[in-house]
């Protein structure tokens, strides 16, 4: 085996292994490939992915990204999606990228990770957040808050 193959077959055990979703796309930003992650985080089918041109899907924020990496930037989505292909709403993060042209086309790149979690965490920690500022501003003793070098940043006013 050349080396170059080895290198081929390390590259594609890393893209169809990954912990993250993984898209490769074409010039005009038709998908040409993807993995079984990606598969899952939009619960669709590889067959209903494959040939999915971005550039038309209907959430302009995501076809933005694609269009920058496109133009040779770094594009980036992080919101709510909803799949054309299954309907599936997922909070997503997506990195799209493109390759130094090959044949005169470049070869777009998308990573796309189930940011589910991390909405989740967040939206708690909002909601703690708001039941601390409701028992700070309404406690009937003084309270104060202070910086890590002591210095008061706010108090409450007792009733």
């Amino acid at each position: 085996m050349r080396e170059n193959e080895y290198l081929i077959d390390e590259y594609k055990i890393i893209f169809e292994n990954a912990p993250l979703g993984f898209i490769i796309f074409n010039a005009e930003g038709v998908i040409t490939d993807c993995n079984g992650v990606f598969v899952e985080i939009m619960g669709s089918t590889k067959e209903k992915i494959l040939g999915l041109r971005l550039l038309e899907l209907p959430d302009e924020r995501l076809v933005s990204a694609v269009r920058t990496a496109l133009a040779g930037g770094l594009g980036l989505f992080e919101g709510e999606y909803r799949s054309v292909t299954s309907g599936k709403v997922v909070p997503l993060r997506a990195l799209y990228k493109t390759t130094e042209p090959r044949n005169g086309k470049p070869i777009g790149i998308g990573i796309i990770e189930n940011i589910s979690g991390r909405v989740a965490t967040e939206k708690a920690l909002r909601a703690s957040e708001e039941k601390f500022r409701k028992i700070f501003e309404n406690s009937n003793d003084g309270m104060m808050i202070c910086d890590s070098q002591g210095r008061v940043t706010d108090w409450n006013r007792a009733n």
